[in-house]
């Protein structure tokens, strides 16, 4: 059984990455640091929060990644997905919409919370500092990603 990193997420979870390496084909190695480590498990804590008031299991998609997985996955240069602070998923019965409604005007407390481009939902915490409680939609035009704030 694989170990885990929450009541409800397994490390393999918080650690997911398809990315290969175009030289060898072997996945891209994923596994964070002590310190990175400490982030994710709290990033874990709060998505036992997510997953309690949204009251459905959650698919994850990505978390933490490694600067290589980060760069193959044309990521932000400073992706709290590195820093073990994000998290991109969806949840089988809710649209992305709903999911990310349903957070937005919840009382949780997030430092991002992005419903990117229809696909999934990004939600982030800051492990230190505040919470900047920021709500943005991504749209795709012309090949680029544009946020969007949400009031």
């Amino acid at each position: 059984m694989t170990s885990r990193i929450s009541d409800h997420f397994t490390w393999d979870e918080a650690t997911i990455t398809l990315q290969r390496d175009p030289a060898t084909g072997l996945t891209l190695p994923n596994q964070p640091d002590p310190d990175t480590a400490t982030r994710l498990v709290h990033t874990f804590q709060q998505m036992e929060k997510v997953r309690a008031l949204l009251g459905k299991p959650i698919v994850v998609h990505s978390a933490y990644r490694s600067p290589a997985v980060n760069a193959a996955v044309g990521g932000a240069k400073q992706s709290q997905h590195m820093r073990g602070e994000a998290v991109d998923f969806h949840v089988a019965d809710l649209t992305i919409r709903e999911t990310f409604e349903q957070l937005r005007r919840s009382d949780l407390r997030f430092d991002q919370l992005i419903e990117e481009a229809a696909t999934w939902v990004h939600v982030s915490f800051n492990y230190a500092g505040p919470q900047r409680h920021q709500a943005l939609t991504m749209r795709i035009v012309d090949g680029r990603a544009h946020y969007e704030p949400v009031a």
